[in-house]
């Protein structure tokens, strides 16, 4: 008689070969079998910024904080990490299962200060064996440099004016808000070289002297602004230029 138990192949005629081929496929199936489908590591930027104190989904972000989870992790099973080349680093999990990683516990990881750029986090889980049994990937830019704004000679334009001008950014600059005199924003979309043109509508306006303030935003939410200042007339003509401060 044969029987095969945990792969392995026995032939024998008493009941002794039975209960020891039993014990051998137990042994397999607990000690070496290793089931990744229960070991799930999520993971996700915990903040991904967008313009004006938005968010989105495209991973380009200016706060370098992951949070994630596991799920039905064995006892004693442990966590590591790694940016791009560097080496598995063991960081902690909380009793429910949720890990935090913010920009220090990255620092500490990455050797120093994540500078910005294009990052790739690799997430593995360890048995008590040393085994893995989960692996994951995050990949996200970091980036906290606001684009640069460039604000082009305004002429004497009746009865309306235009803001006029190019953002620059190595992510892309897609979002712009401008207001006069404090009031409501006026928000557009940059066009896809970074540049701009915006309308002033006088109408409604006093004579006099009137500012205006120009935000543009990055992918990631980094903001840089300029002040521009602009004169009404009596003919209800728009003078402006760009004010001597030329931003924050």
């Amino acid at each position: 008689m044969s029987r095969i138990y945990g792969g392995i192949h026995f032939q024998f005629s008493n009941r002794d070969g039975l209960t020891l081929g039993n014990q051998i496929g137990n042994y397999i199936a607990t000690n070496l079998l290793v089931d990744n489908s229960q070991n799930q590591i999520q993971v996700d930027l915990t903040t991904d910024t967008a313009a004006f104190g938005t968010t989105n989904r495209d991973r380009i972000t200016n706060q370098a904080e992951i949070s994630g989870r596991i799920n039905a992790a064995p006892a004693g099973a442990q966590l590591t990490v790694k940016i791009g080349n560097g080496s598995f680093t063991a960081i902690p999990v909380n009793s429910d299962g949720t890990f935090q990683l913010d920009n220090s516990k990255l620092a500490l990881i990455n050797g120093g200060v994540l500078p910005d750029k294009a990052y790739r986090l690799e997430f593995k889980l360890i048995d008590n064996n040393g085994r893995s049994i989960g692996t994951t990937n995050l990949d996200f830019t970091l980036d906290r440099s606001a684009p640069t704004v460039n604000i082009n000679s305004l002429d004497r334009i009746t009865p309306t004016g235009h803001i006029t001008g190019t953002a620059l950014d190595p992510n892309g600059s897609t979002s712009g808000r401008f207001r006069v005199d404090g009031g409501s924003w006026t928000s557009f979309n940059t066009l896809p070289n970074g540049s701009f043109d915006r309308v002033i509508n006088s109408q409604g306006l006093s004579a006099g002297t009137h500012a205006v303030e120009l935000e543009i935003a990055d992918l990631a939410g980094n903001v840089a602004g300029q002040n521009i200042s602009f004169t009404v007339d009596n003919s209800n003509n728009i003078y402006a230029a760009p004010a001597t401060n030329p931003g924050w």
